[in-house]
């Protein structure tokens, strides 16, 4: 299949301004692949898997609600953006940039736009705004500048491909902050609760049936498609096993949803520990049964980061106050 770039300008969507980024063999070029590794880690899917559930059941519910949501709508965003266009990373690079990968550094989704430079911006910059640790904002500050650096030293994007991931990023950054900061209670569910059970059905159903409609997407063959739509489809599996957690602890077991005290000492062993297990159990046991039983791994995926999800926001609460309790 024919490679093709989002405009066909060598400067935005070619190798002339990647080749053109020194790539040193010394000390400065030992630090710039290692920190150039460290984004890309820090940008990844696998430490947001325990990041979030840590945020928001170990330090404050509502910033990991609010960096769920903003993972996730990014996630989605990316995905249907690298799925749409269909704009190959960079290929035919020196051997400088592709030393600077370190064999560490590696990708097979499209290219247009930056996920890892869209996320640094968002995810990073509220986390930046949040803390007030002089050390924390350095260490945040330095993921969201030197990370669209890194996607280029590394070869993994094309400049236009950072622009457009730092933009998206950017946008996003400010239209959650808006949110939060006009409407702080959106999220919070008010339905009469004579009614409960029926309003956890039809929501139940509608976002099952909104989420699940992503697995039907289909790849023009390559690999680069088909990583494209799993991108959506873990958001997509993530969005509905969070949202209907989330609202079945609301409605059934709301005086389990208060985590906004900071976990000290044992109680933080108590919450790590049950984050972990189902870390361990929901995603990468599930990552390896799909694989023993060759699962359609559409569907699989999707199910997997619902159930996850699910039992992150509404079961590990739930189990920490009975442990706690006993």
């Amino acid at each position: 299949m024919e490679q093709h770039v989002l405009f066909e300008n060598d400067f935005l969507f070619g190798n002339l301004f990647l080749e053109l980024i020194p790539h040193p063999t010394n000390w400065v070029g030992e630090f710039l692949k290692y920190s150039s590794i460290l984004c890309h880690i820090l940008g990844g899917d696998k430490f947001f898997v325990f990041l979030l559930p840590f945020i928001y059941l170990c330090y404050n519910r509502i910033l990991g609600i609010k960096l769920a949501i903003a993972l996730l709508g990014s996630g989605i965003i990316n995905g249907f953006a690298k799925y749409h266009f269909e704009s190959v990373r960079p290929f035919g690079l020196s051997e400088s940039i592709l030393n600077s990968q370190a064999n560490f550094i590696k990708e097979s989704s499209y290219g247009f736009p930056s996920g890892h430079t869209q996320i640094s911006i968002l995810v990073w910059g509220i986390l930046f705004l949040e803390f007030k640790n002089i050390y924390l904002r350095i260490f945040a500050l330095f993921i969201i500048l030197f990370t669209p650096f890194s996607r280029l030293y590394s070869g993994m994007h094309f400049p236009g491909d950072v622009i457009g991931g730092f933009l998206i990023g950017l946008i996003s950054l400010a239209l959650i902050e808006y949110l939060f900061l006009k409407f702080p209670n959106f999220f919070e569910i008010n339905f009469p609760i004579e009614k409960k059970k029926q309003y956890f059905r039809t929501i139940i159903l509608v976002i099952i049936v909104i989420t699940l409609s992503s697995i039907l997407l289909k790849s023009n063959g390559t690999i680069m498609s088909e990583s494209s739509i799993d991108l959506i489809i873990a958001c997509a599996g993530s969005i509905s096993g969070g949202v209907i957690g989330f609202v079945f602890l609301d409605l059934f077991f709301p005086d389990k949803k208060n985590w906004n005290k900071v976990s000290k000492g044992n109680d933080f062993i108590k919450r790590a520990g049950i984050i972990l297990g189902f870390i361990l159990i929901f995603y990468f046991g599930m990552t390896f049964l799909g694989k023993v039983l060759e699962a359609n791994e559409t569907l699989f995926r999707y199910i997997k980061y619902s159930l996850l999800n699910f039992n992150l926001v509404a079961i590990a609460p739930i189990l920490y106050s009975k442990w706690k309790t006993n």
